[in-house]
């Protein structure tokens, strides 16, 4: 890991990173510093590296819908942060237990069947299970 000079700005080795990062396909952050200018502390990407012979602001930023050329010591890589809570949110929750149903007293007298005008399959699973008589025919 590279280590950070008092001079703000990328170091060589973040740039090779940032390099081997755009190869992969992916677009890292950068922070702008305050030799950027207005736009110091905000956030861009890096979309390309240009040539640094032609020119001293080769590092090719999108900052908004813009992309803009600036030097590499405009930028300086974002500080780690700890995990956000969207990264938090994408663990797995752990599932829960199994529910623990009541339990229905069983009866050995007959049901009142006759009491509810609902249909077996309307009625809850409570009322279902309320009778256990083995000749009742309401559930």
């Amino acid at each position: 890991m590279a280590t950070r000079t008092a001079a703000p700005g990328l170091s060589t080795d973040e740039l090779a990173r940032i390099r081997d990062t755009l190869a992969t396909g992916r677009k890292p952050k950068v922070v702008f510093t305050a030799a950027a200018g207005q736009i110091a502390g905000q956030v861009g990407q890096v979309v390309e590296l240009t040539d640094p012979e032609l020119s001293d602001e080769w590092v090719v930023v999108r900052f908004g819908h813009d992309e803009l050329p600036f030097s590499p010591a405009d930028l300086q890589l974002p500080a780690r942060t700890k995990p956000s809570v969207r990264a938090a949110a994408a663990l797995p929750a752990p599932l829960p237990g199994p529910r623990e149903e009541p339990s229905v007293p069983s009866s050995t007298t007959a049901c009142n069947s006759a009491r509810s005008k609902v249909s077996a399959p309307m009625r809850s699973r409570a009322a279902r299970n309320r009778c256990a008589a083995s000749f009742c025919n309401c559930s």
